[in-house]
């Protein structure tokens, strides 16, 4: 098997697959959705960094590094009604001190706003999208 961070789809007629990232560093997590037009949306950690890539089945990737904290280590994507992705990151459950950031893109660029900060009580990070992210 290939170390790579791949992308694979049905065209109708077969399986297609295609390299989203040769990891020629290691990601340590990843999340996708999918848009109601078909682009995909993934946010990953890569080195304690996050990114968010974006393309639709075999096209070109567009990757954003995000204005996020270094050494995130938890990642959920939400899609708004208009495929508008929102990333929420964390910290792992293990640290004392728990802090949650939402990532939004708007005119201006990408935007980190913190949202929550909590004692570590453990339990999975998810964001929910739709009409309203949250």
């Amino acid at each position: 098997g290939s170390n790579a961070l791949f992308h694979a789809w049905f065209d109708g007629v077969v399986w297609q697959r295609e390299i989203v990232d040769d990891l020629r560093s290691t990601i340590s997590e990843a999340v996708l959705a999918i848009d109601g037009a078909g682009r995909i949306h993934i946010a990953d950690i890569d080195q304690g960094r996050a990114s968010i890539r974006s393309s639709t089945p075999g096209g070109t990737w567009q990757v954003t590094q995000l204005p996020l904290p270094p050494e995130v280590s938890e990642l959920s994507i939400a899609l708004d009604r208009h495929g508008q992705p929102y990333v929420v990151a964390g910290y792992d459950e293990y640290k004392e001190k728990q802090e949650f950031f939402l990532v939004r893109e708007d005119t201006t660029g990408w935007k980190v706003e913190a949202v929550a900060t909590a004692t570590a009580t453990g339990g999975p990070l998810a964001a929910a999208g739709g009409a309203s992210i949250r």
